[in-house]
């Protein structure tokens, strides 16, 4: 069960191949096996295949084009969001274990989609789950340690540390040097100006040096670095309406505007300011 935890990946890049009615029926089963209050479970789910309206519905998305891309895909609606939630776990575990991978879209217009697929107005649009075989390898983000996230008993009990913050950096340096490795494979393979590698770029932007950073400066701050956490800070609210700028201009998150802030931040930016931290909080730990 750890490994199969652990090694599920979110995937934005697909094989041009269908996902088989079987597995669409393995996936919804396993969606139904979710938790749910009562035992009551009021979401529905829409299978999508149709090249058509998998189109629609990517351009209703700020072009996520993975969304066409994907063998299937899955609109979850009604029912409450913390049973939605939980079928979607599943369904993606069960994705997994099929040889296919999934993601979460929560950024679309609702409504457009509601009209797309002919959903009633009393009815909610909750989330889009792109669902198909994998292009690219996806690697591990870098996900929280548990003592980052626990508290014993009462709210601010926690066991953080000098040495989780360690930690937490020491992977955040790790996955700059994964990142430039990965980088020069890519643009060797695919192109420099081709989707996979600005996938790679938007994903270490977006999902795992910006991530990295805020749990960073978190500890930080409960450490008592307070000044060094600001600075942090500073970087990620940049790169964060910087953004939100630009995909409010476009509308498109591959647009060439979006593009280029994304490369600035994952070659330049992130992996310097990442840099800097460690060489600072090395400083401050008498490392």
């Amino acid at each position: 069960m750890e490994d199969l935890l652990a090694s599920r990946r979110s995937c934005r890049k697909f094989l041009d191949k269908q996902v088989g009615d079987e597995a669409v029926r393995k996936l919804v089963w396993a969606a139904c096996q979710a938790p749910a209050g009562g035992n009551s479970p009021r979401w529905e789910v829409i299978v999508v295949r149709k090249s058509e309206l998998k189109r629609q519905i990517m351009e209703v998305a700020l072009r996520q084009e993975f969304i066409e891309e994907a063998g299937v895909v899955f609109v979850f609606v009604g029912g409450r969001e913390f049973n939605v939630a939980c079928a979607v776990e599943n369904m993606l575990l069960m994705a997994h274990t099929l040889g296919l991978e999934g993601c979460v879209v929560g950024s679309f217009n609702r409504e457009a989609v509601r009209k797309i697929l002919g959903v009633p107005k009393e009815v909610k649009v909750n989330i889009v789950v792109p669902v198909g075989f994998p292009k690219v390898e996806e690697i591990n983000p870098g996900k929280k340690f548990p003592e980052e996230v626990t508290h014993y008993e009462v709210y601010g009990s926690t066991r953080i540390s000098k040495i989780t913050l360690k930690k937490v950096i020491d992977e955040a340096v790790d996955k700059v040097g994964e990142f430039e490795y990965l980088l020069s494979l890519y643009i060797e393979k695919y192109g420099e100006e081709s989707m996979e590698v600005y996938r790679l770029e938007e994903k270490y932007a977006a999902f795992v040096f910006r991530p990295f950073l805020s749990r960073i400066s978190r500890l930080m701050r409960l450490l008592g670095y307070v000044e060094e956490a600001m600075k942090v800070d500073e970087v990620v609210r940049e790169y964060n309406n910087e953004r939100w700028r630009r995909l409010s201009n476009t509308g498109d998150i591959n647009s060439a505007s979006v593009v280029e802030h994304e490369r600035r931040y994952s070659r330049e930016v992130f992996p310097a300011a990442i840099r800097r931290v460690a060489t600072r909080v090395a400083e401050l730990l008498g490392n």
